[in-house]
């Protein structure tokens, strides 16, 4: 699949933006991390943007994102979902279609480690200053589901 236009990223961006504008006192959290460029670890923030039809998780340069993907990420990728950076730069990707979460170092774009669902589908996800992992599955279409909890570098919940 070809990865989708330019113009549709930068539409999603800026309905990004204007939601970060419009509650100033509100703090607004973009999945960026750290890169890696020619095996040496730098502080450049990337912007990770999930793409489930393409299934794909696209990265952006912030800095020039009329440029369009920089990169591409599609191993472990199955229908993706939310996405979180840690604070360590790990990207956290939920898959719905794989019923997971895969972990990807930065740079990498294959993932280091996955966790698998045995709670549903998972939804969202989150990672606290200091790694903890927060997942929320559902159980369906429309239904309630739970919110799981991870210690920093756990595979099995709190």
């Amino acid at each position: 699949m070809n990865p989708p236009s330019n113009a549709r990223f930068c539409a999603l961006l800026v309905l990004v933006a204007v939601a970060a504008c419009a509650s100033p006192s509100a703090t607004t959290s973009l999945p960026f991390g750290a890169r890696t460029v020619a095996g040496k670890s730098t502080q450049r923030p990337v912007l990770y943007v999930s793409e489930t039809h393409s299934n794909a998780v696209y990265t952006f340069d912030p800095a020039n994102i009329a440029a369009g993907p920089a990169g591409k990420i599609t191993a472990g990728i199955n229908r993706p979902g939310a996405l979180a950076v840690g604070p360590d730069g790990v990207l956290y990707v939920t898959n719905t279609f794989g019923n997971n979460v895969t972990l990807y170092k930065a740079g990498a774009t294959s993932p280091f480690r996955t966790i698998a669902s045995t709670f549903g589908v998972p939804e969202r996800v989150a990672v606290s200053a200091d790694n903890t992992l927060a997942i929320a599955y559902t159980k369906g279409f429309r239904k309630s589901g739970e919110l799981v909890i991870y210690d920093k570098g756990s595979a099995t919940p709190t």
